[in-house]
């Protein structure tokens, strides 16, 4: 079982590993762009990510990066279980795309952490995610995380959220 202060560091991640609840802004800039409000705006969710098989590819603190084709279906990521973290903060960015921060305490561990989520979250999004973990006796330790996804089409019958194939 994960600890609660690993669970928040994890649902920060897997936000960006499992990317947005779709329908969010047209950030490619073309006629069906939705105009960004004048200034960053607290919004209550994320836009959904449309269902089906999505190809992302991941690089964490600039290392080699790793593929996965993975079958994506409701929420981005539950963060009711991450026990001992405040409630993200959400925000749609007035240049376009989503934050996100959060901040978890588990006894003296402090975890924070950020992300920047954008796309169409039809056909394409990026994240750009930052996390800092700080424990007593251990060095600071600070993760980050570039995602870029490209929808493959509907998921085969047999999978489920979060199924899929390391490439």
């Amino acid at each position: 079982m994960r600890s609660p202060l690993a669970a928040g560091s994890i649902a920060l991640i897997l936000l960006a590993g499992c990317g947005p609840k779709g329908g969010g802004n047209d950030a490619s800039g073309g006629s069906n762009a939705v105009a960004a409000p004048a200034e960053d705006t607290v919004i209550g969710e994320l836009p959904t990510l449309k269902p089906g098989s999505w190809y992302e590819t991941t690089v964490s603190n600039g290392g080699s990066p790793d593929s996965t084709e993975i079958c994506e279906v409701g929420p981005i990521v539950d963060f009711s279980g991450s026990s001992g973290c405040n409630q993200p903060k959400l925000k749609k960015l007035a240049a376009g795309g989503y934050a996100v921060d959060m901040a978890c305490t588990q006894g003296d561990s402090k975890m924070s952490g950020q992300a920047v989520l954008k796309g169409d979250f039809s056909s394409a999004y990026t994240i750009d995610a930052t996390s800092t973990t700080d424990e007593p006796g251990k060095p600071t330790e600070l993760r980050r995380i570039h995602i870029t996804a490209q929808y493959l089409g509907p998921c085969a019958p047999e999978e489920t959220r979060g199924h899929g194939a390391l490439h």
